[in-house]
């Protein structure tokens, strides 16, 4: 019992921290954007700021190097001699990085990172869509 309140201590100090973290760097960007808004204005006295719309917020994935995604997919889909789907091959891609299979986010990341690869590559194909998901392999 002592052990699960200590884990729930200690987990609750590390939220805090990283909250606190976030609330400066939100408050360091928000100094930022005024910043910007001054100088906009200098340029244009009557610009409305308000139409600035909020460009999407994307984070760089740092699990692949470049075109490391894309060669790990060739290979996978090389070995197994069948079509997979992106849920198959993301699992295997874990396995090969020695990244937890179990992390859903971790493994819906990777499979988005892959559907990626998928439409750029022209090396793959769709083999069958009967499924919910489709099944990929090397043309």
């Amino acid at each position: 019992m002592q052990h699960v309140l200590s884990q729930l201590i200690s987990k609750r100090a590390e939220l805090k921290s990283e909250m606190n973290y976030l609330i400066r760097k939100a408050n360091e960007l928000d100094k930022i954007i005024e910043s910007m808004d001054i100088s906009i204005k200098v340029f244009d006295p009557n610009f409305n700021l308000d139409s600035i719309r909020d460009k999407r917020y994307t984070r760089k994935s740092q699990l692949f190097k470049h075109g490391e995604a894309n060669k790990m997919t060739l290979d996978v889909l090389r070995k197994a001699n069948k079509p997979l789907t992106t849920r198959e091959i993301a699992q295997e891609i874990m396995k090969k990085k020695d990244l937890n299979h179990e992390d859903l986010e971790l493994s819906k990341s990777i499979e988005a990172r892959l559907r990626a690869v998928f439409y750029k590559n022209q090396m793959l194909k769709v083999v069958d869509e009967t499924e919910k998901q489709k099944r990929w392999m090397i043309a």
